[in-house]
């Protein structure tokens, strides 16, 4: 079954912690992951100042996950500089593994997967 999560939560929940968790479980029981999709609060765990970033980086690099920002959120939060937005460079404080991306990429992954499970 094909899956993409929506993950609304902050560093440091037990929301955030669930996701990382039920997307080890979902790996582990053979299922794919089309999609995690950072919103919210959640933009917070692609921060590479976060230790939670770290966790969610080994997960992204041992199986090649696609795991988008929103851009909008990101720059809300302080994440992203207008500048960066607008200009295309690189995104200082987004960890490696992470793209940042708008929000049709969670429109893409509600009409690419079989279920979207949110988190927070």
């Amino acid at each position: 079954m094909k899956y993409s999560l929506l993950i609304q939560s902050a560093p440091g929940t037990a929301a955030a912690r669930s996701a990382l968790a039920f997307s080890d479980a979902l790996l582990a029981a053979g299922h794919e992951i089309h999609r995690l999709f950072f919103y919210q609060a959640g933009v917070g765990l692609a921060d590479c100042e976060q230790p939670a970033s770290r966790d969610w980086q080994q997960r992204l690099a041992a199986h090649q996950l696609d795991a988008v920002v929103c851009i909008t959120e990101a720059v809300r939060r302080g994440l992203v500089s207008e500048q960066e937005a607008q200009g295309g460079t690189a995104f200082a404080r987004i960890a490696d593994g992470f793209q940042v991306s708008g929000i049709g990429q969670l429109a893409d992954a509600l009409g690419s997967s079989d279920r979207v499970v949110t988190f927070g």
